[in-house]
């Protein structure tokens, strides 16, 4: 029929076989895929590739640093390939910042778990609202970045069977709020930055690295009545807070490098055997 989208190809020709038409019929097709593919990809580059020369101009300077270093990486590089770590920053609450200091300081340093179980036996208002934020940065570590996998998911990994690692990861969550890990095998005890000890049984677990917060706007206003027909006005402050979320291997590597320079360190001598570095041609009494 003179309907036939093939009469409108450039290719085609009165006469042509059947064969010659089917692979025809199926360049077009594949030319439409390709069309189509192109204009998801320029419909999507706004939020994909917001700024392509700037993004060149950077891809240009990492070949050149590269080249600078001979393939070298710097100790920050080579952490960031081998360390995993994860962000997190809650919304704005409506408590002070000093009220949500002390919650901080409270989980600095601990690991997950036991940070949840710190905030779900306070007595502070705001320690709910540190719970959920808790449970969500973790959950985006461990969904995000592969975090606290254990060592179950590392074995499933090796054998490359999909329903392992799903089953790994299924037997690590359980309901809302419980993240459960049995402490199995020989503990390995490292030593923290303020000198104490501590055991680790897995070098996936996730703890707290770094906590912090942040003042917010006020958002709110109430009138306190006071003497004399004055009235005073309240300034209800919000405030948000932010972790850094990573793995205990992490520390276990500090550990090390604190052991390491304990026992790189050179021997005191005492006064008479020094060697005199600094002579001078004049007294200095």
């Amino acid at each position: 029929t003179l309907l036939d989208p093939i009469y409108e190809l450039p290719d085609y020709y009165e006469g042509m076989p059947e064969s010659e038409k089917e692979l025809l019929m199926q360049r077009e097709e594949e030319r439409k895929e390709r069309a189509k593919i192109d204009k998801h990809m320029r419909e999507t580059a706004e939020k994909l590739d917001p700024d392509p020369t700037r993004r060149q101009l950077v891809e240009r300077q990492l070949v050149i640093d590269s080249i600078k270093k001979r393939g070298r990486l710097t100790k920050a590089e080579l952490l960031a390939r081998t360390e995993r770590q994860s962000r997190f920053w809650s919304i704005e609450l409506r408590t002070s910042p000093k009220k949500l200091t002390k919650l901080m300081n409270q989980i600095q340093g601990k690991t997950v778990e036991e940070a949840l179980v710190q905030m779900r036996f306070s007595k502070k208002r705001a320690a709910r609202d540190v719970i959920k934020g808790l449970m969500e940065a973790r959950d985006t570590a461990i969904v995000a970045r592969g975090m606290g996998l254990g060592r179950d998911e590392a074995t499933a990994r090796q054998d490359k069977t999909r329903e392992a690692i799903l089953k790994a990861r299924a037997e690590r969550l359980l309901s809302p709020g419980t993240y459960l890990r049995p402490k199995t095998g020989e503990p390995t005890i490292i030593e923290l930055k303020d000198g104490s000890r501590k055991k680790v049984y897995d070098p996936t677990d996730i703890y707290v690295d770094r906590a912090w917060i942040g003042r917010g706007a006020h958002i709110r206003k109430s009138a306190l009545p006071r003497a004399r027909g004055q009235i005073n006005v309240l300034h209800h402050r919000t405030s948000h807070f932010g972790v850094v979320l990573k793995e205990e291997k992490t520390r276990m590597r500090v550990s090390d490098e604190i052991k390491k320079k304990r026992d790189n360190r050179k021997l005191w001598t005492a006064l008479p055997d020094r060697v005199v570095t600094a002579q001078r041609q004049f007294c200095l009494w």
